[in-house]
């Protein structure tokens, strides 16, 4: 018996050493054998070391100019327990703010988050954020486990996505439209919604709407008042509705729907008067172009040495196919223009030309349909194979809809000297329309059927490593349905019928963090609500 339990009276120290050579479902089962086990097989020391092997060094091995540090994963396993030992952050790619975190972060959660995201396993829940549902249309945003959501009747609101009381969903903060100074009453229709990505958290986190009628409003978050403060309104200009926006301090890029693209800076605040306002932004470039068609994406990124601003965009072809392009602002600090490219598709005719002149008016207009009856349908049949249903750009990956049940990649290289688009990839698994897609970090992207009833979580980095394999296989990269069974019981429990109309809808918005993804759907009373699925 005693040699049977003799691990038992070995140290703490000496027990993660012998754990740290056991696989990792070892180290689940260890737990469940007594408190102190519990506590010693969930040591980070054991954690870390196998979420580097797992999800850190693959990545890594895929990068050409990062793969001898690959080799890192087992120089870590070994020298871990060396507490002077140091890691180079530039080995954890996307995760290395976990490693600066230092203690604080819990690596065995980390672990169990990002498997559950490989296997597919969520929980999933649902917001009622509208009954019945708008006329106008909800606008969606998510931030760090925040949903932003925006229409001209309820206003601007937040939503926690954490169970309040009762297992309830907790309203953070709201917001009537109409109360803002310089606000249209009963006029300005919210168009589309974003939020600051230079600010990081929650608390101060600041949003921007735009509306029919040009305006644009930006609103501050204060979780521990639960209100959103009024920042600013840029004044109406009827007729020139704004049709897409981004924002990343100091700068604000939006579209309106006759195709100008403007780029504001907002002044330090500072330099304000009134430090509870923003000063009026200052227009510092401005594009405008007849061709681009809906739908189409902004970006801002900024970088150590400058800022990239850009939209990605659909328009036609000499031939009539639609073609996807990308169009980037090059500033400098101080927000001087630096340099203006436009990049196609590479396998249309149409390519990179240095020397861009600062328009977006780079393709000829769309050719003359032909006389003839057959003419004409092959053209139309030609465009309608050939359009994009929706676009999501996340540097370097620009990800687009198609009607055909399809999504098609596009890997962006953007460099000093040149900016180029990939080839399309196509990424097949979807059984029914798409209704929406993402892109985020890791080179990972979500997409959700037009139902609802279908989303897919796409390994970008993987597909594209090994795509020609895929590609006989049915995918240009890893897609992992996550259908959800538990709802579709829950339905049928209840006696609905899902038939035709009666089938949830997705509305097109989807999007994710770290933990959760969430996703705009219609009911089938008329309802809205965001269905939550969380991976924690």
């Amino acid at each position: 018996a005693s040699s049977r339990h003799s691990i038992s009276k070995l140290s703490d120290e000496l027990l993660i050493r012998v754990l740290s050579f056991v696989p990792v479902a070892t180290l689940t089962v260890c737990q469940r054998v007594s408190r102190r086990f519990y506590a010693v097989a969930g040591d980070s020391q054991l954690w870390r070391p196998a979420y580097y092997e797992r999800f850190v060094a693959p990545r890594l091995s895929r990068q050409p100019q990062l793969r001898e540090s690959a080799a890192g994963g087992e120089e870590l396993h070994q020298q871990h327990y060396q507490a002077t030992a140091p890691v180079s952050a530039a080995k954890w790619l996307d995760d290395a703010h976990l490693v600066r975190k230092g203690n604080s972060t819990d690596w065995k959660r980390q672990y169990r988050l990002r498997d559950n995201w490989a296997k597919g396993s969520c929980g999933l829940r649902e917001i009622s954020v509208a009954e019945p549902a708008s006329l106008a249309p909800l606008l969606v945003a998510l931030h760090e486990s925040v949903v932003f959501t925006v229409d001209h009747l309820a206003g601007l609101r937040a939503w926690s996505t954490a169970s309040g009381a009762g297992g309830g969903r907790l309203l953070i903060a709201q917001r009537r439209l109409e109360a803002d100074k310089g606000m249209r009453k009963g006029l300005a229709v919210p168009t589309c919604l974003a939020v600051d990505g230079a600010r990081k958290g929650v608390e101060g986190a600041r949003v921007v709407v735009g509306f029919n009628d040009a305006q644009f409003s930006v609103f501050e978050l204060h979780c521990g008042e639960c209100t959103f403060e009024h920042l600013y309104t840029h004044p109406a200009a009827p007729g020139k509705a704004v049709a897409a926006v981004a924002y990343c301090s100091p700068y604000l890029l939006l579209v309106t729907a006759c195709r100008i693209m403007t780029l504001y800076e907002f002044f330090p605040e500072e330099d304000s008067i009134d430090k509870s306002s923003l000063a009026p932004p200052a227009p510092i470039h401005s594009l405008q172009s007849h061709w681009i068609c809906a739908p189409f994406t902004l970006s801002l990124r900024r970088m150590a040495a400058n800022a990239v601003a850009s939209i990605a965009f659909t328009t036609r072809s000499l031939l009539g196919t639609f073609v996807v392009g990308i169009q980037e602002l090059v500033l400098s600090p101080s927000g001087a223009l630096l340099d203006s490219r436009v990049s196609y598709q590479s396998d249309q005719r149409h390519r990179h030309q240095r020397g861009h002149p600062l328009t977006l008016d780079d393709l000829p207009p769309p050719p003359v349909v032909a006389s003839s009856t057959s003419a004409a349908t092959r053209s139309a049949a030609t465009a309608a194979a050939t359009a994009t249903t929706s676009l999501s750009y996340s540097h370097p990956y620009l990800l687009a809809g198609r009607p055909d049940n399809t999504l098609l990649l596009f890997t962006v290289t953007s460099t000093p000297a040149a900016l180029r688009v990939s080839p399309g990839t196509t990424l097949w698994g979807h059984t029914s329309a798409v209704g929406g897609a993402h892109v985020g970090g890791r080179g990972k992207a979500v997409s959700v059927s037009l139902r609802g009833e279908e989303m897919r979580v796409w390994d970008l980095e993987g597909g594209l490593s090994w795509g020609r394999k895929a590609a006989g296989g049915g995918g240009g990269a890893n897609g992992r349905g996550l259908l959800a069974d538990r709802e579709r019981e829950k339905e049928r429990e209840k006696g609905v019928r899902r038939r035709g109309l009666d089938l949830d809808v997705a509305r097109g918005y989807v999007g994710f963090d770290e933990e959760k993804v969430v996703v705009l759907k219609e009911r089938c009373d008329g309802g809205q609500a965001l269905a939550v699925y969380d991976f924690t």
